[in-house]
């Protein structure tokens, strides 16, 4: 399955990025990636982070063994979120085995949010 990157430009504040009329309004199916991408104009840096949202099925870590396998040298650093209803231990475990940095739990949780975007932005 070929994954669409939905790009966000740095243009919006976080809050109105991921407020979830945007979020919504980019992710149509399962295996669509919410990218964001950001600029911090004082330190001239370009930094970017993909939210993958996950109905967990048999092999549904595909998404993110397919970005860390991308030639590109971002697909290696690139900061993988997922956002999934299933909030188990095992299902954290899973997402992090399958190469993401962090799981969000659905429904979403605002502050959660914030907090994992700034420490990886």
């Amino acid at each position: 399955m070929a994954s669409k990157f939905k790009t966000v430009s740095s243009e919006l504040t976080l809050e109105e990025a991921f407020s979830p009329e945007n979020i919504r309004s980019r992710l149509k199916k399962p295996e669509d990636i919410f990218r964001f991408e950001y600029c911090t104009m004082n330190e001239k840096q370009f930094k970017s982070i993909a939210i993958s949202p996950l109905a967990w099925t048999e092999g549904e870590n595909r998404q993110a063994a397919a970005i860390r396998s991308l030639h590109k040298q971002d697909g290696k650093t690139i900061p993988i979120v997922a956002m999934t209803a299933n909030a188990f231990a095992e299902d954290i475990l899973l997402a992090k085995n399958a190469g993401m940095n962090e799981h969000i739990s659905k429904p979403l949780d605002m502050t959660r949010l914030r907090d994992v975007l700034r420490r990886w932005l």
